[in-house]
C-alpha cells in the first residue's frame, strides 16, 4: 500500500534511474499473423486490436458501463452492447485520482472502467492460462496504462495478461449513511466499489476470455502493494467465489485492519463518518446529500476533498457483503478461497515507504525501544545505516514481511500449495548505499519493463545480472499460473512452505537460494503486532 503521493512507484522510479547505469531487460483470431490488427467478439460487440511482436494486443475494453451520474458510487453495471466496431488499439482513461507523474488530468475520467489483454493465442480454441492484474497505489492512484504494467513480456511466456482499471480513492473506497439506505433498499453492497469493480473485471474475464483464447477455468489473481492487499481481500470475499483458480500476493502486508462502515481503524474513518465529513466539507447542507454529490465534477470533488487531512486516506471497508471481516482472522480460521497461492515480499519494503506515510522515527524505535539494542543487531549494516533506515526496516518487517509469512502459515493449513518468497535482488553498486530491495522493485523485474521507463537498449543490455532475475521471475510466476507449481526447469528447487517446514526462496545477488526459517528471529518480534 502506498500513500497518494505515491511512494511506490516513486521507489521504483528512484531504482530505475540508477539500474539504468547496470543495465537492464527489454523485454477469434483467424490467421492473425497476416494482418496489421487483431480481431474478437465479446458480449458487447466486435473489438479491433493491434498485432504487437507476436502478440496480439487488446486495450481500454469497457468491462462495465462508465460509474457517472447516477452511478456515482454504486455497484458496477455490465457494459452496454455498441454498434460496430470498438477501436481497442488504446488503453481507456485512468480512474479519478491526485494528478501525479504518471496520471495528468488530462488522461482521467470516471469513465475508466476498462481492460487491457496481452493474447499470445493463435486462435480462440488454444484455452490458455490466464493472469488477472491488480495495480497498487494505496488505493487512490495508480492505472493500467502505466507503462511498468505493459503485459508483453508475461504475455510472451505463454499465458494471457489481463491489467484492469478499477475506481480509486474519493470514488472508489467512500461511503455514507444514505448511500447504505439506498443499497439496502436495492440489495446491494456499498462503499468498496474499487473491490467490486475488481469482481465485475474478474465475471467478465470468466464469461469473455475464450474469444482471446484463454482458459475461464484457469485464471490467476495477482497484484502487488494496494493490488496484493486486493488479491487477499478477493480470496476472502464471497462475492469473488470461484472467479479464480490461483493467488499470487506480492507485498500486500496481512496484519492491516480495516474500518467497518461505522467504526473507524487507526488512521481511518468509517464509512459513514467519511462521507459525512466529505459532505460537509463540501458544503453540502441538504439532509440527503447524494444527488448533489453525484451532480457535482469529479474534478471538484477530488479537489475540495484533497484538502482536508482527515480525508487523505482511503481504504477498504468491512462491509458485510464484500468484505464480511478482517482478512487477517478469516485466513487464520481457513475461510479464505482454497487455492494455491504465492506469497511474499521485499527485503527493504520500508525504505521511501515510511516516510511517504508520514510515520516518524522516533514513533518506530520508540515502540521497540525495550529490545531495541538486540534487534538492531539483527538488520544488515549499510554505509548510510542510521536511525531513520533501521526506522525503515522495522516498519518494513512490521508491516510487510512478517505479514507475508503469517499468510502463507495459515494458508497453507488449508492443504493448499503455498509458496513463500523474498525478493532481495538489488545491482551491486546499490549496496553501498542500501542492503535490500525497495517496495515495488519487485513489479519492474517481474514485467521486464524497464524499458517503458527508461528507452535506451545499449544501456539496458550492459549487465546481464537483472535481464535473468527478471527472466525468473517472469518463468516462475507463468509456470504458477500453468500448472499452480513455480518451479522453474534448471533452478533451484522451490519447496512448498508448511509450518514446521517453512522454506522460503531468496531472490537475491547471488542467485535463487532456499532458507529455512527465513529471518525466523527478527520476524518473530512482530508476529501479532499491528501498527
Amino acid at each position: 500500500m502506498t500513500a497518494n503521493r505515491q511512494p511506490h512507484f516513486f521507489a521504483i522510479t528512484i531504482l530505475v534511474a540508477l539500474l539504468a547505469a547496470l543495465g537492464a531487460n527489454s523485454p477469434g483470431f483467424a490467421f492473425p499473423f497476416m494482418h496489421e490488427s487483431a480481431s474478437a467478439t465479446v458480449e458487447s460487440g466486435q473489438l479491433e486490436g493491434s498485432l504487437e511482436d507476436g502478440l496480439q494486443v487488446f486495450k481500454g475494453i469497457p468491462y462495465a458501463q462508465p460509474p457517472v451520474g447516477p452511478l456515482r458510487w454504486r455497484a458496477p453495471r455490465t457494459a452496454d452492447p455498441w454498434k460496430g466496431v470498438f477501436d481497442a488499439t488504446s488503453f481507456g482513461p485512468a480512474c479519478p485520482q491526485a494528478a501525479n507523474k504518471d496520471v495528468s488530468d488530462s488522461m482521467m475520467s470516471e469513465d475508466c472502467l476498462t481492460l487491457n489483454i496481452w493474447s499470445p493465442a493463435k486462435n480462440a480454441l488454444e484455452r490458455l492460462p490466464v493472469m488477472v492484474w491488480i495495480h497498487g497505489g494505496d488505493f487512490d492512484s495508480g492505472s493500467s496504462m502505466m507503462g511498468i504494467y505493459d503485459g508483453s513480456a508475461l504475455a510472451k511466456k505463454g499465458v494471457i495478461i489481463v491489467t484492469i482499471n478499477y475506481r480509486l480513492g474519493y470514488f472508489g473506497f467512500f461511503g455514507h449513511p444514505k448511500l447504505t439506505e439506498e443499497a439496502q433498499d436495492e440489495d446491494a453492497p456499498t462503499a468498496n466499489f474499487g473491490i467490486l469493480d475488481q469482481i465485475a473485471a474478474l465475471k467478465w474475464v470468466k464469461r469473455n476470455i475464450a474469444a482471446f483464447g484463454g482458459d475461464a477455468a484457469n485464471v490467476t489473481l495477482f497484484g502487488e502493494s494496494a493490488g496484493g492487499v486486493c488479491v487477499q481481500a478477493l480470496m476472502t470475499s464471497p462475492l469473488a467465489k470461484d472467479l479464480f483458480q490461483k493467488a499470487i500476493v506480492q507485498s500486500g502486508g496481512g496484519r492491516w485492519m480495516a474500518p467497518s462502515l461505522t467504526s473507524g481503524s487507526g488512521r481511518w474513518l468509517s464509512a459513514h463518518d467519511f462521507g459525512l465529513k466529505a459532505a460537509q466539507a463540501l458544503r453540502i447542507q441538504a439532509e440527503d446529500p447524494l444527488e448533489e454529490l453525484r451532480n457535482r465534477t469529479w474534478q471538484s470533488i477530488r479537489n475540495g476533498l484533497e484538502k482536508v487531512p482527515e480525508l487523505k486516506n482511503q481504504s477498504p471497508f468491512i462491509d458485510g457483503q464484500v468484505l464480511l471481516d478482517q482478512m487477517g482472522p478469516i485466513f487464520e480460521r481457513g475461510e479464505e478461497a482454497h487455492v494455491p497461492l504465492i506469497v511474499g515480499s521485499n527485503s527493504y519494503e520500508g525504505i521511501y515507504l515510511r516516510g511517504a506515510f508520514e510515520v516518524r522515527t522516533k514513533t518506530v524505535l520508540a515502540a521497540v525501544s525495550p529490545i531495541l539494542p538486540a534487534l538492531t543487531e539483527l538488520y544488515p549494516t549499510q554505509a548510510l545505516m542510521n536511525d531513520d533506515r533501521l526506522a525503515d526496516y522495522i516498519w518494513g518487517d512490521a508491516n510487510f514481511v512478517e505479514p507475508s509469512r503469517m499468510i502463507a502459515r495459515f494458508a497453507s493449513r488449508t492443504g493448499q500449495p503455498v509458496y513463500h518468497y523474498s525478493f532481495d535482488f538489488l545491482p551491486p553498486l546499490f549496496r553501498i548505499f542500501i542492503s535490500g530491495a525497495p517496495h515495488g522493485l519487485d513489479v519492474v523485474y517481474l514485467f521486464g519493463t524497464f524499458r517503458h521507463v527508461l528507452p535506451f537498449p545499449v544501456i539496458q543490455s550492459m549487465n546481464p545480472v537483472n535481464r535473468k532475475t527478471s527472466e525468473i521471475m517472469e518463468a516462475g510466476w507463468t509456470n504458477f499460473a500453468k500448472t499452480g507449481d513455480p518451479a522453474v526447469p534448471g533452478l533451484v528447487p522451490w519447496p512448498k512452505f508448511a509450518e514446521g517446514n517453512e522454506q522460503t526462496l531468496v531472490f537475491s545477488n547471488e542467485g535463487q537460494t532456499v532458507e529455512r526459517d527465513f529471518l525466523r528471529e527478527r520476524l518473530d518480534v512482530f508476529h501479532g503486532t499491528i501498527w
